[in-house]
């Protein structure tokens, strides 16, 4: 077998290998994303959290502290 001859089978080798590639993997390949949070009625942002806050207790978006909600503060005996 040629030198010459060897080099195209490569060639062609190689571009069967990357179009398979390309046919098995999407364009768009992208992560799930995680569903929306809905607090009360809202929709928090990605950047929020839904946390119980406020007297009475409401729950409501508000900014990451840390990955995690603010301690409750205890509400007043009416």
């Amino acid at each position: 077998m040629s030198h010459r001859m060897r080099a195209v089978l490569l060639a062609v080798a190689v571009a069967i290998a990357l179009g398979s590639l390309m046919i098995g993997v999407s364009v768009d390949v992208r992560a799930d994303p995680k569903p929306p949070v809905v607090c009360s009625g809202t929709t928090c942002k990605t950047s929020e959290l839904c946390c119980t806050t406020g007297c009475p207790p409401v729950q409501a978006c508000l900014k990451k502290d840390h990955g995690q909600c603010p301690p409750p503060f205890p509400c007043p005996q009416p």
